[in-house]
């Protein structure tokens, strides 16, 4: 199980260049290759008080992104996927992102999944970069999460300061003309499946 230490962002440091300062983890584990292109797809994580934020950054041959309302089907997409759960909890939110930044939001066990109301998930701010390739041979994108406390509407939490959850990342795109399937803790399982917390692996956010 691969395990994580989140660092606290420190008061009055400008957050991009945090995240972009901090150590970055790969998306690399490939549960079910398909044998067609593989993106490369990274992320950095970083919080305060009262909120997570992900830096997820992806470069990868083609995109698509056709959802565009809240709580949509994002995973056929370019998407990529943030799944926290916290501690003595069997259920888990799930937060899904495209590369325009249309957000699907649920928690629950397994894949007896609960959208979040539309008016929470709206709450997590998120940043986009598109940058097309020399040649237009590739397309990088950037996001930013930043995913607030109140988003986590199940819990009450006043910090997540010496936190340890499980969690896992991913990259997907079930509706790309190369579908793919990409975690950062691996999944052993003969068919694709994200909704599995027994292969999150360990985030521990560092207090402050």
């Amino acid at each position: 199980m691969k395990t994580l230490t989140v660092p606290c962002i420190p008061a009055g440091k400008p957050l991009e260049q945090f995240l972009y300062d901090s150590a970055s983890s790969f998306i690399d584990q490939q549960p079910w290759p398909s044998g067609s292109s593989v993106p490369q797809a990274v992320f950095s994580i970083a919080y305060h008080n009262s909120s997570i934020f992900v830096l997820f950054q992806i470069s990868e041959k083609e995109i698509r992104a056709v959802n565009t309302a809240v709580n949509t089907p994002v995973y056929e997409d370019s998407c990529v996927e943030f799944f926290l759960q916290l501690p003595g909890e069997n259920s888990y939110y799930n937060f899904e992102f495209n590369c325009t930044g249309t957000v699907l939001a649920g928690y629950g066990p397994g894949r007896t999944r609960e959208l979040l109301p539309e008016e929470v998930a709206s709450q997590i701010r998120r940043t986009v970069k598109i940058t097309r390739g020399a040649e237009l041979t590739g397309i990088s994108w950037e996001l930013i999460a930043e995913i607030p406390t109140t988003v986590f509407c199940k819990h009450n939490i006043p910090t997540f300061a010496g936190l340890t959850c499980k969690a896992n990342f991913y990259k997907c795109g079930d509706e790309l003309t190369e579908p793919h399937y990409l975690a950062w803790n691996n999944i052993q399982t003969e068919e694709p499946d994200f909704h599995l917390p027994e292969y999150f692996g360990q985030l521990t956010f560092n207090q402050i």
